[in-house]
């Protein structure tokens, strides 16, 4: 698609360059300035027994299935914290995915933040 596409595309989705300014994109790739544009990003703290159950490796299987990016991470106070980017539907089915996957019995409390979409490759463990 060349650029008019993606212009005439994000102007159909009421997404203007003006509202997000220049500099947001400078020095960006094109491909990456129309995924920031319809992407959205998502940071959840899970809370409960979820270090020492497989809960990351569970979350990174489960990501497979779905077009999101990001990773998770067991923190020192014993949450896990999970930042993934993808489309806004697709994201949402992954997360449902998790709470009623074999985790939802570890799982006490679920923190949710939306966050800038940030680009990347794959789904991994951090540590």
């Amino acid at each position: 698609m060349g650029s008019e596409g993606v212009k005439v595309g994000l102007k159909h989705r009421g997404v203007a360059d003006s509202v997000l300014g220049e500099n947001f994109f400078s020095g960006r790739s094109e491909e990456e300035r129309v995924y920031r544009r319809t992407m959205k990003g998502i940071q959840v703290y899970y809370e409960g027994r979820v270090q020492g159950v497989g809960f990351r490796y569970c979350v990174r299987q489960l990501a497979c299935g779905y077009e999101v990016t990001g990773w998770v991470k067991n923190l020192p106070d014993g949450r896990v914290e999970l930042q993934a980017s993808g489309e806004p539907e697709e994201l949402e089915h992954f997360l449902e995915s998790i709470r009623e996957s074999e985790l939802k019995g570890h799982i006490r409390k679920e923190e949710r933040h939306q966050i800038a979409a940030f680009f990347s490759k794959g789904f991994e463990i951090q540590r």
